[in-house]
């Protein structure tokens, strides 16, 4: 497997997004597009504005499946965000990456935003 595998891509880029660091805006494509419950960006600086407060409250995580289909990934994560009372709250999310020439050209997100807004409500009310 070569290290512009859709494969290889995914690891690199979930390894930047968990370790914090900036390394994964290298990894987009310049017309990379993001699609989620709550947002969508286009276009590089879009999707770093759009996405990096998210990475950055992402305190662990956990990948229990992962489909890789040509130029597609699919993954089934749990990821730990840091919560607004200081604790950390889980949230199962299903992705879709399709990768180009060796970046991420497109990220589609899935998550239960009721179950979220549930789990923050729960947190405030213990903080």
């Amino acid at each position: 497997m070569d290290d512009h595998s859709p494969d290889k891509v995914f690891d690199a880029f979930r390894h930047s997004t968990l370790a914090g660091d900036d390394q994964w805006h290298e990894m987009l494509t310049e017309k990379v597009t993001f699609t989620g419950p709550l947002s969508v960006a286009t276009g590089r600086d879009q999707f770093i504005e759009n996405r990096a407060p998210f990475y950055a409250s992402v305190r662990g995580g956990e990948l229990h499946r992962r489909v890789v289909d040509g130029h597609t990934v699919i993954t089934q994560v749990t990821v730990r965000i840091a919560a607004p009372g200081g604790g950390e709250l889980p949230l199962d999310i299903c992705e879709w990456y399709k990768i180009r020439d060796g970046k991420v050209a497109a990220l589609h997100v899935y998550y239960d935003t009721a179950a979220l807004r549930s789990l923050m409500e729960a947190e405030r009310r213990q903080a």
